[in-house]
């Protein structure tokens, strides 16, 4: 169920070259890093997006930190979720 929230709120699609498919890094990353690692990954791109978007990305880094923001608030609901079914 998350795994589908995340593939639906990407931007960016699968898509395939020369009958070979191509998937996301992110959809990557988040298959082979653990939930610590995937989390502190978005974690540190909202950091570096906000931090940095006035003096370089402006808008577009704003919009950066955004989708992370997003991916990482769905992950953080999820476990929440998770620790809430595990406690009743």
């Amino acid at each position: 169920r998350l795994r589908m929230m995340i593939m639906t709120r990407s931007k960016y699609s699968t898509v395939t070259y020369h009958g070979l498919e191509q998937h996301q890094p992110l959809d990557v990353m988040q298959e082979w890093m653990s939930p610590e690692e995937y989390r502190g990954f978005l974690r540190g791109n909202v950091i570096k997006y906000i931090a940095r978007y006035q003096r370089k990305g402006g808008v577009r880094d704003l919009a950066k930190m955004l989708d992370y923001g997003e991916r990482l608030i769905i992950l953080e609901a999820q476990r929440e979720a998770d620790e809430q079914a595990q406690s009743t």
